[in-house]
């Protein structure tokens, strides 16, 4: 038995090609008793299926059953199937049932995937989230800075809040300070 991390699985087109080479969806509409329409739902509703799931659920299963009773006529004899139809009819059902496994266990692992998907995108989307806000913020405190430059700047004559007044004409060693570069920088002094 190989674990499922060893293996490889096949893409989704690889997937399609080998199950579904050459379908389409087609739309059907059938008009049916309503009492017939309450049973599918009925039936949709126990299995936890929607549906039209469950339409489709009912159609597979009738045309199963029928293929079915077709065998079970001719070996009863009440009808006239060769040898060959009798073969072929076994054949098919033996090609359903593999499909059916190797399709569910390959879905099993597909939904596995999906999990760890949705998983990874709720944490991006709570990431995403979490920039969103932080850009905002940051947004914000932008905007306040570029106005306080803007008022700095248009009183050059005032020293800046929390900014050193530039030293004075004679002092060059002052005017080596953090405090006066900054004000320097701003455009202060």
């Amino acid at each position: 038995m190989t674990d499922r991390s060893e293996t490889t699985l096949p893409s989704t087109a690889e997937f399609e090609a080998h199950f579904f080479r050459d379908a389409e969806k087609v739309k059907v509409e059938v008009e049916l008793l309503s009492e017939t329409v309450e049973a599918v739902h009925r039936l949709a509703a126990e299995n936890e299926w929607e549906d039209a799931e469950g339409g489709r659920a009912v159609i597979g299963a009738g045309l199963g059953y029928l293929r079915g009773e077709r065998v079970l006529q001719a070996l009863s004899g009440a009808d006239r199937f060769s040898a060959r139809d009798l073969e072929r009819l076994l054949n098919r059902l033996a090609q359903v049932e593999s499909m059916y496994a190797v399709l569910k266990f390959r879905t099993f692992g597909f939904l596995k995937d999906n999990q760890t998907l949705e998983f990874h995108a709720a944490a991006l989307r709570t990431s995403v989230k979490a920039l969103e806000m932080t850009v905002d913020r940051l947004r914000e405190e932008n905007e306040r800075l570029k106005a306080e430059i803007g008022l700095l700047r248009s009183r050059p004559d005032a020293p800046a809040a929390g900014v050193a007044a530039p030293p004075a004409e004679g002092n060059p060693s002052a005017r080596q300070g953090w405090r006066w570069r900054i004000a320097h920088w701003l455009g202060v002094v």
